[in-house]
């Protein structure tokens, strides 16, 4: 897959999460550490080498960003979860 298109999706989903939370945050039903966490792993992917990255993040301890991020990079390159989880936001 295309590095530009990849990044362009890892964007797309990470933006409509952080979203999805600041909606529930708004009416008090969302885990505000949850939000944080989403929030960071956006300022993360604000960083090309992150942005760009195909390859999976090691990390010296297993942080919750890094989950994220290898998740949200696992997600974006599989075109049908890709668009089943656009899908779920849009409902």
């Amino acid at each position: 897959m295309n590095r530009l298109k990849l990044a362009y999706r890892k964007l797309n989903l990470q933006v409509r999460q952080v979203n999805e939370l600041r909606v529930f945050e708004k009416n008090n039903f969302s885990n505000t550490s949850r939000f944080d966490e989403q929030k960071e792993v956006l300022f993360q992917l604000l960083q090309p080498k992150v942005l760009f990255s195909m390859k999976k993040l090691e990390s010296d301890h297993q942080s919750a960003t890094i989950k994220y991020l290898n998740g949200l990079n696992k997600l974006a390159s599989n075109d049908k979860a890709y668009n089943i989880r656009l899908n779920a936001f849009k409902s």
